[in-house]
């Protein structure tokens, strides 16, 4: 419906921007990634990371979305 004509306009509208507004988007982007969040490298077991993926695609949610929500109850169980 209404949210994929707007995504797909909102794509048309973009590819007609100039390369320098381009990099502006992308450096303001990048900018606000690097002030509101942080990497975290972390290496699992194949048995661990593929267990963590089921659960992410069985609840439809994104990696950062999971680990906010163990938190979350983790910090119930305290």
């Amino acid at each position: 419906g209404n949210v994929n004509r707007l995504k797909r306009i909102k794509k048309m509208s973009y590819s007609k921007l100039s390369p320098e507004r381009k990099k502006a988007i992308s450096r303001n982007a990048a900018e606000y990634a690097k002030n509101n969040y942080r990497r975290l490298s972390i290496s699992l077991s194949p048995d661990v990371a593929d267990k963590f993926d089921s659960i992410c695609a069985a609840e439809n949610i994104s990696r950062p979305e999971l680990i906010k929500k163990m938190i979350e109850l983790y910090g119930l169980q305290k």
